[in-house]
């Protein structure tokens, strides 16, 4: 049953409760059906705060003089993502996860755990190719596939996009665009998916940010990037940054460093 038919069945009730009350205890129906009324009225405001919740902001306990995206490519992992999830919880910090298809489709209840904590969920592919080396009908099935599967596992239907290993061209991104995303690269690398990239490194690199960049990291099993985590929140409070969420800039926003179009913004305000 749903909640429309429920609030009809709420004023049917009402009525003969009018009829009822009128009869036995001499109270006007009119006062009656008025009482009931106001109950589906407070059931129609309830409801309809459950269906539209507030977008939520920045949850970092300091004050914010700029921000950084902080952007986590090619989970979801079970070694790392619940790791990481829980240092961005503790630190108060929020990201973004571009996963692949594929790896959503393994560990489903993953990527639902990444939006229910209140990360952006954006797209990576299905299986992560290089896609300039792949036409143009292959590529359009690796970016419907992923959304798919995405929106299925979590309800998010990605905005963003990040090509494997940055490899784009204008016919990637003409596919990007003919799939409702907006192409979104990265002003700094960590490199941490790298053997030899240790925890210290990762932290250097990514303090090395300032307001505005865009950071790529991995969520792919190596604990160099979760370790990281306590070390940047403490240096982005000491330096008032903050976790922000990529955006599509306006005229009056400073644009991300070679990264046209787009800009970062506290979260919850685009």
């Amino acid at each position: 049953m749903t909640r429309r038919h429920e609030r009809i069945l709420w004023v049917l009730a009402a009525l003969a409760l009018a009829d009822l009350s009128a009869l036995v205890t001499g109270r006007g129906a009119a006062r009656a059906l008025d009482e009931a009324v106001a109950l589906t009225a407070a059931s129609e405001v309830e409801e309809a705060e459950e269906a539209e919740p507030e977008r939520e902001g920045n949850r970092e306990a300091w004050p914010c003089e700029g921000y950084v995206a902080l952007t986590f490519d090619d989970g979801p992992h079970p070694e790392t993502t619940p790791w990481l999830l829980e240092e961005l919880e503790t630190h108060g910090l929020r990201a973004t996860f571009f996963v692949v298809g594929r790896q959503v489709e393994r560990f489903p209840e993953l990527a639902r755990r990444i939006a229910d904590e209140g990360h952006d969920l954006a797209n990576h592919t299905y299986d992560h190719p290089d896609l300039r080396q792949l036409g143009d009908g292959a590529v359009a099935t690796q970016l419907r596939v992923a959304n798919e599967i995405i929106a299925e596992a979590t309800g998010v239907t990605p905005r963003w996009f990040r090509p494997p290993f940055g490899a784009t061209n204008d016919r990637v991104r003409a596919q990007v665009g003919a799939n409702g995303m907006t192409e979104v690269i990265w002003s700094i690398d960590t490199h941490d998916w790298r053997a030899s990239v240790s925890e210290a490194d990762v932290v250097a690199a990514i303090t090395a940010a300032d307001d505005g960049d865009v950071v790529l990291a991995h969520d792919r099993g190596k604990a160099n990037t979760p370790g990281a985590i306590a070390a940047v929140a403490a240096d982005f409070e000491a330096r008032g940054l903050c976790s922000g969420e990529v955006a599509l800039a306006d005229e009056d926003d400073e644009p991300i460093l070679g990264i046209e179009g787009l800009t970062v913004r506290p979260w919850g305000s685009d």
